[in-house]
């Protein structure tokens, strides 16, 4: 397998956020392009091994990108070392020559907000949405937005599509229930603790 096509696969598995998975697939490589060592960076830090992550993050990060994907991931590694102006940057530049895929306007809102714009947060995660509708993360992440603005009944509507997406999705049926409460319709809680006694009436955390 080409490095081309590694960097390929490993980027389908992050999609997956299947990060264990990602580094089984450098375990056979024995010299890493500096764009591999930025992806296997990666994929060490979004497992929890931050310190590891990052010591291969920095040290392939100001190498310059010679595709738009690598290009995108360098984005997400300014990000994650506290650099948003220069992740929003490399993000506008592929947003403005057409380039930009879904993840790139996700990566965008997240730096928007890292910047404190919620506006530019809400409006490049509903460009995502609109670019692949089917993803939970771009609901449940603007889901968020809405709720950070205490714009709840937007983000209750936002976690009810990423649930509709993914019904065993735990972080958006977390955010449910704390936007009813805030919404101040905790019946609709109740009614739905109920219905799940019913299922299972031995289950203790319900009761």
């Amino acid at each position: 397998m080409t490095q081309i096509q590694l960097a390929a696969d490993i980027r389908t598995l992050h999609r997956r956020t299947d990060y264990a998975a990602a580094l089984q697939q450098f375990d056979s490589v024995k010299t890493l392009s500096a764009e591999l060592q930025l992806l296997k960076g990666l994929s060490l830090f979004m497992s929890g091994e931050n310190a590891a992550g990052m010591e291969l993050i920095g040290a392939a990060i100001d190498e310059t990108p010679s595709n738009d994907d690598w290009a995108s991931d360098r984005a997400l590694a300014l990000l994650l070392k506290g650099q948003p102006e220069a992740a929003r940057a490399v993000l506008d530049g592929l947003i403005e020559r057409n380039v930009a895929s879904p993840v790139d306007y996700g990566r965008r809102a997240a730096a928007g907000l890292t910047l404190g714009d919620a506006d530019a947060a809400m409006l490049f995660y509903s460009e995502a949405i609109a670019r692949e509708p089917g993803r939970v993360e771009w609901h449940y992440n603007l889901s968020n937005v809405y709720g950070r603005e205490q714009r709840y009944e937007e983000a209750l509507e936002q976690c009810e599509l990423a649930l509709g997406i993914q019904p065993d999705h735990q972080p958006a049926e977390a955010a449910r229930l704390n936007l009813l409460i805030s919404l101040e319709r905790t019946d609709e809680i109740v009614e739905g603790f109920e219905q799940k006694l019913a299922d299972d009436p031995d289950n203790e955390e319900t009761r």
